[in-house]
């Protein structure tokens, strides 16, 4: 568990499967996730028991919860983890009760404290759709530069979309 003040992020557990099926088989989140086709409850149960070892699997999904109620308000993911190069994608939920009020802020600032003092982390990245501007600003406001744009990089339901390709150095 790594806790801030308003939120913190913690590890899978089976008590989070049925949130894991609504949100990623909601076809609204599809277009970010690249996700073509709905997910079993097999499937996803099959996800939660994997051993969560970013050192292992080169990724990590953590459940971002409220500090004061214990509820599961989105979640956080780490990808393409490289060790030797100390550097990590990074890529958020957050559920859409919950947006606007300032947890996606949270969850950069401390998943970017986590990467850096537990992972030895010294670069984050994000790839960001350019039609997506709330993603787009809350990663600018937090330091990410746009090293490139990626011209009709992400296809969509036979639409294309360019992709943004945002970095900042940490450490």
């Amino acid at each position: 568990m790594y806790r801030g003040k308003e939120i913190y992020f913690r590890e899978l557990t089976s008590d989070d499967i049925d949130v894991l099926m609504a949100w990623e088989n909601n076809p609204k989140n599809w277009k970010i996730s690249s996700t073509t086709k709905p997910y079993s409850r097999a499937q996803i149960e099959e996800f939660v028991h994997l051993k969560q070892d970013i050192f292992l699997h080169e990724q990590l999904r953590l459940i971002i919860c409220l500090t004061e109620t214990n509820e599961i308000i989105g979640n956080i993911d780490l990808f393409d983890f490289e060790a030797v190069h100390k550097r990590v994608g990074v890529g958020m939920l957050i559920d859409e009760k919950y947006r606007r009020k300032g947890y996606a802020n949270q969850s950069i600032i401390l998943i970017e404290e986590y990467c850096q003092l537990i992972l030895g982390v010294k670069n984050l990245f994000c790839n960001i759709l350019t039609d997506n501007t709330a993603s787009i600003g809350l990663f600018e406001k937090n330091g990410f530069e746009c090293l490139v744009t990626k011209p009709k990089w992400h296809c969509y339901n036979g639409d294309w979309f360019d992709e943004k390709f945002y970095n900042k150095i940490i450490g």
